[in-house]
């Protein structure tokens, strides 16, 4: 029993982040910059940790896509 427990608290903390990362971000936010954004850093590592592959490429789901900054193409002026 005393190994269920901290196995429960990893595989909840991994579903949590897997499955309902919005409400994660919008509690960590909360906290004290100096906390939060170790904290955000290390649920991004985890995140891209846990996305599965597809076609060789990590497969993370983006609920607003408006906010991916990294594959925005540069528009120049015309």
């Amino acid at each position: 029993m005393a190994v269920a427990g901290p196995m429960v608290l990893v595989a909840a903390a991994v579903w949590t982040v897997q499955a309902q990362p919005r409400a994660l971000r919008e509690a960590i936010s909360v906290l004290p910059a100096s906390v939060a954004q170790p904290v955000l850093g290390g649920l991004d590592a985890l995140a891209v940790g846990l996305a599965p592959r597809r076609d060789g490429l990590r497969w993370i789901e983006v609920a607003d896509p408006s906010s991916r900054k990294a594959d925005k193409l540069q528009v120049g002026s015309r």
